[in-house]
C-alpha cells in the first residue's frame, strides 16, 4: 500500500503512516518469493556443516583462509575492505539440509570465533501458519540433537515484553556450543487469526570454551547489555579531516537486505553503538514492522519511549512529516512551478504521497525547499551539533529524487543515519544499512534538505550506558 492522505469532510487524516518511517520502497523492490522453510535434497547445494562442525575444526580460522574456501558461498565483508563480519545471502544455502536465509561469519584477532544462521524470517520469507513453524523448530531441533550427538538443554525465557515469546535449545559439545533460537509475536502484536505470528529461527555457534555461556537465561531485549559506553566518550568516536569533514568513525553496519526493515536496522546500528546487543529482527518485532511496508512511525516511536528507560535513552524529535507540512510544501512548489511554467501539483480528496512527490520537478522543489535558507541553516547547524557529540541522527527521506553516489534503484520512504558533514563543501554525510559500500556517502547540503522528511536521535538520557 502506497503511503496517502486521505480528506473525509473537513478532516484530513494520514492513510498510512509508513511513509516517513520506514515504508521503503528501494528495498522492497526486490523481494523475491517466499522460500521452502523445509527444502531438502538437491535443489540446495551449498552446505555449511563443515563451518559449524561439533569438534570447532573451524575455530581460529584466518579472515583470507575463510574467504578461500567459503568466498565462493557468497560471503562478503560487511564493511568496505577486511571487517569483522562476513555475510553471506545465498538461495542455494543450507545446514543439515535446512534451508538458510543468510549466514554469517565473525573474526576477532585470533580468527574466526562465531558463526551464525538465519532458517527462517519473517522480514525476509513473508508470514507463516504457526503449525508449519512449529514443524520447522521440530525438524530443526531434530536435525541438530542428532548431528551433535547430545541432547539439548532449555533456556530459561526472562523476556517479559508483552506480546513477545521467545524460547531457546542450547548444545553443548566437545568443541562447539550451539544456541537455537525462535521467537512468536503474540495477543495484540499478531495480525494472524490464530492469535500467534511467528517472527525468526536461528542458530548461533561459538568454542565450547568461549566467554560467552550460551546456557544463561534469555535477558529482555530492552535490558540486553553489551560494552559499557560513556556519554562523554562517545565524543572520542568523531573525526575530523583536513578536507573539512567532521564524523563519527567505525560506525556499526548491518545489512537489512531486501525487506523493508529500514527503521528497524536503523535503531540496530544505534543501539549497538550505544553498546547494546539488539538486531533489527527483535526491533522489527518489538515495533510491528511489515517487512514490505517498513515500520508504522506511530508504532516504532511508541516502542523506543516505552523502552526508553530501559535502553537508557530518549528519542528526539527534531523534524516531522506531518499533514500540514505536506500542503504548505505542495502550496510552496505549486507557486515555484508556476513562475517556472510547469504543471502544478492538484491535490483530490484521497492523495499517493508518492505519486505527489514522482510529479514533482526536483528543481523547483529544491528551490521551493531552499527558499527560506534559515530552515536549511537550522537543519545542518543541528546536524553539527549531534555529530560532535558523537550522536548520530535518524534521517528520514524520499529516495528517487535527488542523484546519489552510489546510485540508487526505486522511488519511496527510507529511513537512513546521517553520521557527518562539512561545513567547507556544505555536504551532509550519512550512510545506509546495506552493507558494504554503503558505510559513508555524502550529498549537498541543498539536496539533503530537499528530501528530508523527518529527523529524530535516540540519545542517552544517563552519562554511562
Amino acid at each position: 500500500m502506497a503511503a496517502g492522505i486521505a480528506r473525509v469532510g473537513d478532516e484530513t487524516v494520514m492513510k498510512t503512516a509508513g511513509w516517513f518511517w520506514g515504508f521503503a520502497m528501494y528495498v522492497c523492490l526486490g523481494c523475491g518469493p517466499f522460500r521452502t522453510l523445509l527444502a531438502d535434497g538437491p535443489t540446495l547445494g551449498l552446505s555449511l556443516d563443515a563451518l559449524f562442525d561439533p569438534r570447532g575444526g573451524m575455530w581460529g580460522t584466518g579472515r583470507e583462509q575463510f574467504m578461500n574456501r567459503f568466498g565462493g558461498y557468497g560471503f562478503r565483508w560487511l564493511s568496505s575492505g577486511t571487517g569483522n563480519t562476513a555475510l553471506a545471502r545465498n538461495e542455494n544455502l543450507c545446514l543439515l539440509s535446512l534451508s538458510v536465509v543468510e549466514a554469517d561469519a565473525v573474526f576477532g584477532d585470533s580468527g574466526l570465533k562465531e558463526v551464525g544462521v538465519l532458517f527462517y524470517s519473517r522480514g525476509d520469507a513473508g508470514d507463516v501458519p504457526a503449525e508449519r513453524f512449529e514443524d520447522m523448530v521440530n525438524v530443526t531441533e531434530q536435525r541438530l540433537t542428532e548431528w551433535t550427538g547430545v541432547r539439548p538443554s532449555t533456556v530459561v525465557d526472562t523476556l517479559k515484553t508483552a506480546g513477545v515469546s521467545r524460547e531457546a535449545r542450547v548444545w553443548t559439545c566437545k568443541g562447539s556450543q550451539y544456541k537455537l533460537e525462535w521467537s512468536v509475536s503474540t495477543g495484540s502484536r499478531s495480525r494472524d487469526s490464530g492469535g500467534i505470528r511467528p517472527e525468526f529461527l536461528r542458530l548461533r555457534c561459538q568454542p565450547a570454551d568461549s566467554p560467552d555461556d550460551f546456557r544463561s537465561a534469555l535477558k529482555s531485549v530492552a535490558a540486553s547489555r553489551g560494552r559499557s559506553v560513556s556519554l562523554a566518550g562517545l565524543k572520542g568516536n568523531v573525526r575530523v579531516e583536513e578536507n573539512g569533514d567532521v564524523f563519527i568513525s567505525n560506525f556499526p553496519m548491518v545489512d537489512q537486505g531486501k525487506k523493508g526493515y529500514c527503521a528497524a536496522a536503523v535503531t540496530e546500528r544505534v543501539m549497538r553503538y550505544y553498546g547494546r546487543e539488539l538486531d533489527q529482527h527483535d526491533m522489527a518485532q518489538l515495533a510491528g514492522t511489515s517487512a514490505q511496508q517498513g515500520t508504522d512511525p506511530r508504532s516504532m516511536l511508541q516502542t523506543l519511549r516505552s523502552l526508553g528507560t530501559a535502553f537508557g535513552c530518549k528519542v528526539m524529535v527534531h523534524e516531522e512529516f506531518t499533514v500540514n507540512n505536506f500542503f504548505r510544501l505542495v502550496e510552496k512548489y505549486n507557486r515555484e512551478a508556476k513562475q517556472r511554467g510547469l504543471d502544478e501539483i492538484k491535490l483530490g480528496n484521497e492523495i499517493d504521497v508518492n505519486t505527489v512527490f514522482q510529479k514533482m520537478d526536483t528543481d523547483a522543489l529544491r528551490a521551493a525547499r531552499t527558499k527560506n535558507q534559515a530552515d536549511m541553516k537550522n537543519f545542518v547547524s543541528k546536524v553539527d551539533s549531534y555529530v560532535r557529540r558523537g550522536i548520530p541522527l535518524a534521517w528520514s527521506v524520499v529516495i528517487g529524487k535527488v542523484a546519489e553516489n552510489p546510485p540508487l534503484e526505486g522511488f519511496g520512504g527510507h529511513l537512513r543515519l546521517i553520521i557527518g558533514q562539512n561545513a567547507r563543501s556544505g555536504e551532509i554525510l550519512y550512510t545506509d544499512s546495506w552493507g558494504a559500500g554503503h558505510e559513508l556517502k555524502r550529498m549537498k547540503a541543498a539536496d539533503a534538505w530537499t528530501i528530508t522528511q523527518g529527523l529524530y536521535t535516540i540519545e542517552p538520557l544517563r552519562t554511562t550506558l
